[in-house]
């Protein structure tokens, strides 16, 4: 090929590549446009979230605070009570609370009974339109539709949202609860919309922002908008819902309006509460200011463009011939490489056959400052030798190469290759670093590359690990890790010494096919597996069985593990063995409570079940006996046969009696030889019978004591607990008085106690 047809070819060549680079020009232009048109939106969209997750947040610290202010109101019996000014107990709830307009009660009926606002009492609210839908539960949060106006008595439901908002709108929220009689009431509280509107107004970014508050259901209910929302809107509000019931949580979309108009929406859904809030941004708005920016730049890039090509081409008529061209390309392969080698994240090096660097990189160049090693290119470049008195090997055996000897055997070609793991002071203190030497040969030179990677991270992970598995191991606590459907995935030695079943028995089974003792309704399990469910912590203490069969208690606490994504992956159970503090506890419940003779009720234990049954008579108005108890001429007994026969009479009168009470009776030892006996839901005619079998079989009764046969008598004083009494020492009082009169009266008898 002639240098005219080398010419012809560089020249097509040359208009080839202006081509080529007025192309790219323009590709690279448009590109950047769509690239900072992209930034721009994507920027927006990260205010947006944040506006977004804003108004959630506010939504729900909101609403769990008008949850608290429900839970903290009076019991249902006192707010219906008419002793109290309903008003009264509900307005200390809307103190300090600017999002609440008021605060009802609905009865059974459907009507409101009591109100913070008393223009509210008598009215029937709608309460089907709440979420969550189905029957109500009681202790949840259902959020009701929106309404015009300032509270139900001038209240007046929004239906259709196309129309301008009203001067003032409120949406109720309601929580079921029940009495202690088991009927069902409902508090509904209203939501004050403005309190909303204000605080989300100030966070938006501009006019063309807009923030709806939305029910999962689809349902508005309110915006920042100050007109009406088109049909379109709101179809779009209903296509974000309708990806919220596909667990379609959070995200973003681009929605197109009935005009033509672009608009980006970001939306969010409670975790917990089924309400989400959306946020709009006119697109086209947004990108005005890009593409104002992007016509300026339009016409630079022209003008730089011509004058590049221009540039181009008076210097490619200054260098045409084909071996300027050739070099031109070495040198800009040579730049190429050592781009890629300083781009690379480890140190490289080429050591030549003298075993002196030939060539680093830029991360090479950075650890040999840090070090006060030579640099390549100075008059005496560092040997592979005195690198290798920075690093010693990871394992530090005598039997380890260290690298001088690994680098070595490479040159020489007796190796292929050499690896390994050095311990090395860096400026941050001891790191790891893994070193991998490998031969190099080109045309007559040949030498080593060595190519150095910073594994100080991995290794401590590594270490990070062994450690946590050693601390678990060595816990005296059993901790169990199980999926998310409780099959056991791990367990330490110390699960195998509760329970007797070891890890690998346990591995790919459930703990309730290994301990449970049955001991635990499915209720209580229904609310532990609620709890780790929702991501919260559950401790609490249950009984189980052991391998062998007994039974132990176990304080249990279970934590859910979420991936990085948020989701459920593993549950790690925490088991501790409480056995002994739990009959230590009993122990010392029945030393408190019980007479360490007799082994009935003490007289402090006796007197607290009075107080508790006297609070049922006075709350509830049903009938309470309380029978006063006293052995005739016990005092004989102790004179003639001793103590020890008086201890054996009292043991075998409390015997007596208890096998003549019933079940809920309950007898007391209130000193020496005298009891007292609580008759529940017992009548005075009821108490007066069971008093005359209690006595007859009393002196029925033979004691034994030695070769000694002792009968004995009692006098027994009734009473009834009256709602009027304010502490136990009045019915005790009247018993003691009516036993009295029956000692008075000859003994041995039945006396009642006005």
């Amino acid at each position: 090929m002639g240098r005219r047809d080398l010419t012809r070819l560089g020249d097509a060549g040359f208009f080839f590549l202006l081509l080529v680079f007025v192309v790219a020009s323009v590709t690279a232009f448009d590109y950047y446009a769509q690239r900072l048109k992209a930034a721009v939106s994507d920027s927006h969209l990260s205010l947006m979230q944040v506006e977004t997750r804003h108004a959630i947040d506010l939504i729900v610290q909101t609403l769990d605070a008008v949850h608290l202010s429900l839970l903290s109101l009076p019991a249902i019996e006192q707010l219906i009570d008419p002793v109290f000014r309903p008003d009264e107990l509900l307005l200390p709830a809307l103190t300090h609370q600017p999002h609440l307009r008021s605060i009802s009660l609905i009865g059974p009926d459907g009507l409101i009974l009591v109100s913070s606002n008393l223009a509210n009492v008598g009215l029937r609210p709608d309460l089907t339109d709440f979420v969550p839908g189905g029957m109500p539960t009681t202790g949840i949060l259902r959020i009701g539709p929106a309404y015009a106006g300032r509270d139900y008595s001038d209240g007046e439901r929004i239906v259709e949202r196309n129309q301008a908002p009203a001067h003032l709108e409120f949406f109720p929220v309601s929580r079921t609860v029940e009495s202690r009689d088991r009927q069902q009431y409902v508090l509904l509280a209203v939501i004050n919309v403005d309190f909303f509107l204000n605080r989300l107004m100030a966070t938006l970014n501009s006019t063309q922002d807009r923030i709806d508050v939305v029910r999962y259901d689809g349902r508005l209910l309110f915006s920042t908008a100050e007109r009406g929302l088109g049909e379109d809107e709101i179809d779009a509000i209903e296509r974000i819902a309708a990806r919220w019931a596909e667990a379609d949580f959070t995200g973003t979309s681009e929605e197109v309006s009935a005009d033509g108009d672009e608009w980006i929406a970001t939306w969010r859904l409670a975790r917990i509460l089924p309400v989400g809030a959306v946020s709009w941004l006119d697109k086209n708005v947004v990108l005005a200011d890009a593409r104002d920016e992007l016509r300026q730049q339009q016409w630079i890039l022209l003008l730089a463009l011509a004058t590049v090509l221009l540039v181009i081409t008076v210097s490619f008529v200054m260098v045409r011939r084909v071996y300027r061209r050739y070099l031109t390309v070495q040198t800009e392969a040579s730049k190429r490489l050592a781009q890629l080698l300083d781009a690379l994240p480890a140190n490289v090096l080429l050591f030549g056959e003298d075993g002196h660097v030939r060539l680093a990189n830029r991360s090479w160049h950075d650890f040999a400052k840090r070090h006060g090693l030579p640099l390549p290119g100075d008059a005496h470049s560092m040997h592979f030798s005195a690198l290798s008195t920075c690093f010693s090997h990871r394992l530090a055996q005598a039997d380890c190469v260290n690298l001088e000897q690994g680098v070595t055997a490479v040159m020489n070609e007796h190796w292929k290759a050499f690896d390994g793991e050095f311990r090395f002071e860096g400026d941050r203190g001891e790191r790891w670093a893994q070193i991998m030497v490998r031969p190099f040969r080109q045309r007559d030179a040949k030498g080593v590359v060595m190519l150095q990677l910073d594994v100080t991270d991995r290794h401590r992970a590594e270490e990070g690990m062994e450690m946590l598995d050693a601390a678990l191991n060595a816990t005296a606590n059993a901790i169990v890790i199980t999926d998310t459907n409780a099959v056991i995935e791990w367990a330490n030695p110390a699960f195998t010494r509760l329970t007797g079943w070891s890890a690998s028995e346990a591995i790919g089974r459930k703990p309730k096919d290994l301990v449970k003792s049955g001991r635990q309704d499915d209720a209580f399990y229904e609310k532990l597996w609620q709890t780790i469910l929702k991501g919260e912590v559950w401790r609490g203490e249950l009984v189980n069985r052991h391998r062998e069969g007994h039974l132990y208690h176990e304080a249990l606490t279970i934590t859910p593990v979420r991936d990085r994504q948020g989701a459920l992956r593993h549950f790690v159970a925490v088991k501790e063995d409480i056995t002994a503090r739990k009959e230590l506890e009993l122990q010392l419940t029945r030393e408190a409570t019980t007479d360490p003779l007799t082994g009935v009720l003490n007289r402090r234990a006796f007197i607290d079940k009075l107080e508790t049954e006297m609070a049922r008579v006075r709350r509830h108005g049903r009938a309470c006996a309380l029978l006063m108890l006293d052995l005739d001429h016990f005092k004989r007994v102790n004179d003639t046969f001793g103590h020890a026969a008086g201890d054996e009479v009292l043991r075998c009168m409390t015997a007596t009696a208890s096998a003549t009470l019933r079940r809920p009776d309950l007898i007391g030892r209130l000193g020496g030889e005298e009891f007292a006996i609580l008759l529940p839901e017992t009548g005075l005619q009821g108490a007066l019978e069971l008093a005359e079998r209690l006595r007859h079989s009393i002196e029925q009764a033979t004691t034994l004591a030695d070769t000694d046969a002792i009968k004995m008598t009692t006098s027994i004083g009734v009473t009834m607990i009256a709602p009027t009494d304010t502490g136990p020492q009045q019915p005790l009082a009247r018993a003691d008085a009516a036993l009295y009169r029956a000692k008075s009266a000859g003994r041995n008898r039945v006396i009642h106690g006005v």
